[in-house]
């Protein structure tokens, strides 16, 4: 359990300073610590307070007894600041584009949708700038080290995933995605996460044990060709700033190099403005050294502030074999890409 945490606790009270002084006196022997006073409603018989206490557990359930035993003093609701702010959870999808009429449904979905996935067949790097592929990091787990708290499992490891996910929007503009896979075997988790893996530009690991994750990221680098990383790779502090790096020159894999200079910024402060874009360019400048960047060139998009993130690389067509999968023509029961006229034709008919 965690040895510390804030409790919000709303008390309806009578109007009397005095009555409420022993509820902070009642508090504070209880062991909690005031850090938050709010007054949510006031009337002639009663005033509601939300009161922010910092406090262990022991202490907390302590605070709760001892204002539910003050003969004039309601404790309406106790509960966890943690988990009042994660509420319908950490992060949430987003269009980039507005679907407000029938010509931007048209153009979403049927019959727009379609030129799109013709480009796509004929040339499956086109995935990279016309889907979500180009800017998203699965972001995985089996809860077998939850934030400290050790074996929750990998539902219990959503909410950490979900706040990977969401520095990597906040500070690099990158589109993280929390996918926890409950699979114990890891030769067969790594199976399971390679059959969707397609649909992502990297692979996260955390909330786990670092030997589980170590043999993870091996077995995983065995089967893919995009960057794989775990918590022991790059830390907190440096997360966004390596994938934002890793994304803009659309890695193959995570070199050492790579990994050298996240290890070297993390102790720099790059979760602030201008660290994670710095981090970037030189993880950038690592992967096109180490020969692992499928694009070569450093023209990658301006990077901003994470109070405006940094949008998804795009209109670059083409460039590098996308050996993520294996060539159209070496994918069983698939069928040969149309020529040109013919692929220009379905255009039209769509």
């Amino acid at each position: 359990m965690f040895s510390a945490q804030t409790i919000v606790l709303r008390v309806d009270s009578p109007p009397d300073a005095g009555v409420f002084a022993e509820v902070l006196t009642n508090i504070g022997t209880a062991g909690g610590e005031v850090v938050g006073v709010r007054t949510v409603s006031a009337g002639r018989e009663s005033i509601t307070r939300e009161i922010d206490v910092h406090a262990d557990d022991q202490a907390a359930a302590s605070i709760v007894a001892a204002i539910r035993g003050h003969a004039t003093v309601t404790l309406a609701d106790a509960s966890s600041a943690a988990l009042q702010a994660r509420e319908g959870g950490t992060m949430t999808m987003r269009n980039r584009a507005g679907v407000s009429s029938r010509d931007d449904l048209a153009m979403a979905y049927t019959p727009g949708v379609a030129r799109v996935c013709l480009a796509i067949h004929e040339d499956f790097d086109q995935a990279w700038d016309y889907t979500v592929k180009g800017n998203s990091v699965m972001v995985t787990s089996d809860g077998s080290d939850v934030a400290g708290e050790g074996d929750l499992g990998p539902l219990a490891a959503l909410p950490a995933c979900e706040a990977l996910c969401a520095v990597l929007r906040q500070v690099g503009g990158v589109d993280g995605v929390p996918l926890p896979i409950d699979e114990r075997d890891l030769a067969s988790a790594a199976t399971h996460i390679h059959r969707v893996s397609s649909v992502f530009a990297g692979i996260h690991l955390t909330g786990m044990t670092t030997e589980r994750a170590a043999t993870l990221a091996g077995h995983l680098r065995a089967l893919v060709e995009i960057p794989v990383t775990t918590d022991g790779d790059v830390s907190l502090g440096a997360l966004a700033g390596f994938w934002r790096g890793a994304l803009d020159t659309r890695a193959r894999s995570a070199s050492a190099s790579m990994l050298a200079q996240a290890a070297a910024a993390a102790s720099n402060a790059p979760l602030n403005d201008g660290g994670a874009a710095a981090l970037a360019t030189d993880v950038a400048a690592a992967a096109r050294a180490d020969g692992v960047a499928r694009l070569t060139s450093p023209d990658v998009p301006t990077r901003t502030t994470a109070s405006t993130p940094i949008p998804m690389s795009c209109g670059r067509r083409r460039i590098g074999e996308d050996v993520h999968h294996r060539s159209q023509a070496e994918r069983p029961g698939r069928p040969t890409p149309p020529d040109r006229v013919t692929f220009l034709r379905r255009l039209v008919a769509h």
